[in-house]
């Protein structure tokens, strides 16, 4: 199967992709590549980023609608991600024609901003919001780390009262909805941080991966604006989701009160230290028969926490792929487990 993706040149370095380039524009550029080299892309987009502000531009844009990455199989015009597990399909399908018009577009809007409109957006809701039933509305936001050089986009709807804990779900306010987390956080009064699908796609002079430090950045802030409770404050997410609850529990695990990933691993370049987690109420949801996120290193994690006595509990299903996330969470009392979860308890 042969794959073609577009690359916008404002935070992309052609030359690293020179091999796989059979396409070259004044704006981007196409390389084409077979999925037997999906590893080495994976690994040339981390090193093709260019390191200026147009970086945290991209990662603004790109949660409204403009990736960076646009990527299309040729036989099938399936929209397709690229991860370190390999290819994953998006469900939807698209023309190599109409993701290089998205691009340019992209372009155009990107070589347009500059500080003081990167102001204006930090400090303004998006215009779009998401209405909910029962007459709550999650507001959209856009979080500016000027110390990382990164945008975070987020949904958010605060507690009823103050002293309330902070829910953090990563992957999308589709997936908050689909997987049935709001129907059961819908009835508690906490307030709910829907990240946009931040996943470990940027690595950082501070260590393992700075989109976790970005996060927890967030996170401090809107604790402070409305008082919540720091002692309690809870990670979930789904697939790469639970890959970056995993890291951020991993790197503060004296933050987070307790993580609920499914279907994501702890994956950090190098061999964990499983006593970090120790203390770290854990409840993992995989699946034995998941072929994009194998089950072996959450097996391998259990192992390891269940032997140095760590606080962890695992549901694995013998079925369901990569997609157990609706049957877990709308089926499993997590929700229960997760509020009685304290920093104050351990």
């Amino acid at each position: 199967m042969k794959y073609r993706w577009v690359y916008s040149k404002l935070v992309s370095d052609a030359e690293t992709f020179r091999k796989y380039i059979c396409e070259e524009t004044d704006t981007g550029f196409v390389v084409e590549f077979e999925e037997k080299d999906a590893a080495e892309i994976y690994d040339r987009q981390f090193r093709s980023v260019i390191d200026s502000q147009a970086r945290g531009y991209c990662k603004r844009l790109a949660d409204r609608g403009f990736p960076q990455v646009f990527g299309v199989c040729v036989e099938s015009g399936m929209i397709h991600s690229v991860s370190p597990d390999g290819l994953e399909c998006t469900g939807q399908k698209s023309s190599l024609k109409k993701i290089k018009n998205q691009s340019k577009k992209y372009h155009k809007i990107m070589s347009t901003l500059n500080e003081e409109t990167d102001r204006k957006l930090a400090e303004t809701p998006c215009t779009q919001s998401v209405k909910k039933s029962g007459g709550s509305q999650f507001k959209r936001y856009d979080f500016i780390s000027k110390e990382y050089n990164y945008a975070l986009s987020y949904h958010f709807r605060p507690a009823k009262s103050e002293g309330a804990p902070l829910v953090i779900f990563n992957c999308w306010m589709r997936g908050f909805k689909k997987n049935g987390l709001w129907k059961k956080l819908k009835k508690r009064d906490c307030s709910i941080l829907v990240l946009d699908g931040v996943k470990t796609d940027f690595f950082g002079k501070n260590g393992i991966y700075e989109s976790v430090d970005v996060i927890k950045q967030l996170a401090d802030s809107l604790c402070e604006k409305y008082n919540a409770d720091k002692n309690r404050i809870y990670f979930t997410g789904v697939s790469g989701g639970g890959r970056i609850a995993w890291i951020s529990a991993y790197k503060y695990p004296e933050y987070y009160a307790c993580i609920v990933p499914a279907m994501g691993s702890l994956t950090i370049g190098e061999e964990p230290d499983y006593e970090r987690l120790k203390n770290v109420p854990i409840w993992i949801a995989q699946a034995e028969d998941d072929k994009i996120a194998s089950p072996l290193l959450n097996d391998e994690a259990y192992d390891a926490l269940k032997k140095i006595g760590g606080n962890v509990k695992y549901t694995r299903y013998e079925k369901g792929g990569h997609g157990i996330s609706p049957k877990f969470f709308k089926n499993e009392n997590w929700d229960e487990w997760m509020f009685s979860q304290s920093l104050e308890n351990r």
